[in-house]
Parts: C-alpha cells; sequence; structure tokens
C-alpha cells in the first residue's frame, strides 16, 4: 500500500509515517505501507511536483501533515487536482494532520481538504482517524465487503 505525505514539519511527517508502518504491523496486514514523504515547499518546482504524481497515481492514501500551514496552498490544491484526474485507486484517501489534536478547533485547511474530498468521492480522515481508519481500509480490502471509511 502507497501513502504520499505532503509534510512542513519533518518530524510530524516521520511521526506519520512511523504510526501507517506500525498500523500495518499491528493490524496484521499481509502488505506494508510504502511511505513516500514530500515537503510542501517543493510542490512550487514543476519536476518534483510532477515526480510525486507519478509515485501518487497508485496511492491508497494522500496524507497532509502540517504544523505551520493553515490553509491549503494553491499548489497544493493543483497538484491534488492533478493527483484526483489521474489516480488509479478508486478507494482512495485524502488525509490531514495537524501538530495540534487536542486543539478543538481545526485549522481551515482541514475543512478545505474534506470540501475537496467530498467533491471528488474520496474519503476523508484526519488526525486520530487515520490510524483506525487505514486500518479499516485495508482490512476491508482483503474481504470480500468494500465498506466506506468516509
Amino acid at each position: 500500500m502507497t501513502a504520499v505525505v505532503w509534510y512542513d514539519d519533518f518530524t510530524l511527517a516521520a511521526k506519520a509515517k512511523v504510526t501507517l508502518e506500525h498500523a500495518a504491523l499491528s493490524g496484521g496486514a499481509e502488505a506494508q505501507w510504502n511511505v513516500r514523504p514530500w515537503q510542501l515547499d517543493m510542490l512550487n518546482r514543476g519536476a518534483v511536483a510532477d515526480e510525486a504524481l507519478a509515485e501518487a497515481v497508485g496511492a491508497e492514501l494522500v496524507l497532509v501533515v502540517t504544523a505551520t500551514t493553515h490553509t491549503v496552498p494553491s499548489c497544493l490544491k493543483d497538484w491534488l487536482e492533478s493527483w484526483v484526474a489521474c489516480r488509479r485507486v478508486s478507494h482512495a484517501a485524502l488525509g490531514a494532520l495537524f501538530a495540534s489534536p487536542d486543539d478543538e478547533t481545526a485549522p481551515p485547511l482541514v475543512t478545505q481538504l474534506k470540501q475537496f474530498a467530498q467533491h471528488h468521492g474520496l474519503n476523508f480522515l484526519f488526525n486520530q482517524d487515520v490510524l483506525a481508519r487505514v486500518h479499516l481500509n485495508h482490512s476491508a480490502r482483503k474481504g470480500t465487503s468494500h465498506e466506506s471509511i468516509a
């Protein structure tokens, strides 16, 4: 399984990577996560964005991990639009992890990504939901039913 992670904070991205890998191991998953991290500020470089897009066409999850980015940058929105147009995984999910899960107010980025996901028929995950729902998605795919994880 593949996850493309866009991040603005390396430590938070590393924690997200470990969390996804741990979820696969502790859940008894047959497949491990192939986590491909990309720094958000690299989206302004066309070649890097294109390389990330090439990796993302088969991704089950695109995850935006942020500590300081509070709204969706236009370059990320453009990239996400390109990803949606060429993705090969019909059950893909878009997720958001932000640095303050205890904060009652999620940054506008979460709402913007959720609206984007709904508009494009993607599953949407954020913060604590990511671990549980990614495991459910994988379990559903292994069985005969394909339950929605949205």
